[in-house]
């Protein structure tokens, strides 16, 4: 049985492990074991922090970003250098993931 990653700093989280190696299995096991793909990954900065959903966008992982989209990932949450999702996913090409953010409401700003 996967459990869902621990909060503590010192140790590896899981979750954005799973998303470094493209282990979409793993991803969907440790959402559905309750991790939470908006917890902060990062020290938090005036713009904001990364989370697992950030981080799939800035590695141009589209597969993991859509499965964390339908794990309830926030689409208005900005990473610490202020880039939303929407740019972030434009940026690196990920195409599934603009559109999908577009049907759900996000716009540039």
């Amino acid at each position: 049985m996967i459990s869902a990653p621990s909060h503590s700093r010192t140790t590896v989280n899981p979750l954005l492990e799973a998303i470094e190696e493209g282990d979409h299995q793993r991803i969907e096991q440790l959402l559905t074991a309750g991790a939470d793909p908006n917890d902060p990954i990062s020290e938090s900065t005036a713009h904001g922090a990364d989370t697992p959903f950030l981080r799939s966008l800035a590695a141009g992982a589209e597969d993991a970003a859509l499965i964390l989209l339908r794990y309830g990932a926030s689409i208005t949450t900005r990473n610490g250098a202020g880039q939303h999702p929407l740019l972030l996913a434009a940026t690196h090409g990920l195409t599934r993931v603009v559109t999908h953010l577009l049907r759900l409401g996000v716009r540039a700003h």
